[in-house]
């Protein structure tokens, strides 16, 4: 089964649409470049003029592009390295965690489920998870959605800084914040939550009936052929998986380890360049 794509489109366009085009953030960055020589046979000789001037102002370990017009794919190609250490380079197939990018995938994943009928999205979230009918009263699956539940955001709690790298079940994790008190009455206003979309992904395990990872899998990267997307399951082999790493006196260094059982719906999915641009195509345009 696939997810309906005018359900993505008219319940949540620019959530996810927008969200879409940070994916391919080089691609927006090159855009007023692009439009313009779009037909010409420089195109990737420009791109690469363009990112290698941008990569020479700061540490860069490596990147991927990938440039589309009208459905048609202009350019793709790596720079840098996917791995420093062993002078693996970047290509097309480089597989990167996309951070929030994640969320996209997670909204969808409920909104199949809404058109399913196994949730609504006007529903208490008490129904849909283990904390007891009085849990976090007036926080609907829609107010998770849209970042207007009052949860406390986890990546901003001190507490939460000191456990990054344990291995987590999802209800531990969710213990970290789901015992905090609401920022604000929930629908009040807007503040970006990731406790709300890790919440959206113990939802969807048990509406669906298996693991964020494996509900991903079989209801969005198979039927759409995303082939390089999958949960980020640490103990996984993923092929041509890209090292994360920072910056201190203009040397790279490997990133502090983030346990991907903490980032899980809100942050914890792997993908590359050429599966991101289908995923974008697809939200734009449907299936």
């Amino acid at each position: 089964m696939t997810v309906d794509s005018y359900t993505i489109r008219s319940r949540w366009p620019r959530r996810l649409v927008i969200g879409a085009g940070l994916v391919l953030l080089g691609a927006g960055l090159l855009w007023p470049w692009v439009r313009g020589f779009a037909e010409t046979e420089g195109v990737s000789a420009q791109i690469d003029e363009i990112v290698e001037e941008a990569m020479g102002r700061q540490p860069i370990a490596g990147l991927v592009v990938g440039v589309a017009r009208g459905g048609q794919v202009i350019h793709t190609a790596g720079y840098g390295y996917a791995d420093v250490e062993n002078q693996l380079e970047s290509t097309s197939e480089t597989v990167f965690s996309v951070g929030s990018i994640t969320k996209q995938f997670t909204a969808a994943a409920i909104l199949e489920l809404v058109d399913e009928g196994g949730l609504g999205l006007d529903d208490p979230i008490a129904e849909h998870l283990p904390f007891g009918s009085g849990f976090a009263p007036g926080v609907t699956v829609h107010s998770l959605m849209n970042h207007t539940s009052g949860f406390k955001n986890y990546t901003t709690m001190e507490k939460w800084w000191r456990t990054i790298g344990l291995e987590m079940r999802p209800d531990e994790m969710a213990a970290v914040f789901s015992g905090e008190p609401l920022d604000f009455r929930p629908g009040a206003r807007f503040s970006y939550s990731n406790s709300g979309y890790f919440l959206l992904g113990m939802i969807i395990e048990r509406a669906g009936g298996q693991p964020f990872g494996g509900y991903l899998n079989q209801h969005l990267a198979v039927p759409l052929e995303l082939t390089a997307t999958s949960y980020c399951d640490d103990r996984v082999l993923i092929p041509n998986r890209a090292r994360g790493y920072q910056v201190a006196g203009g040397k790279f260094f490997h990133s502090p380890y983030v346990s991907m059982s903490q980032a899980y719906s809100a942050g914890g999915i792997c993908s590359n360049v050429l599966d991101l641009m289908q995923w974008t195509r697809f939200l734009s345009e449907g299936a």
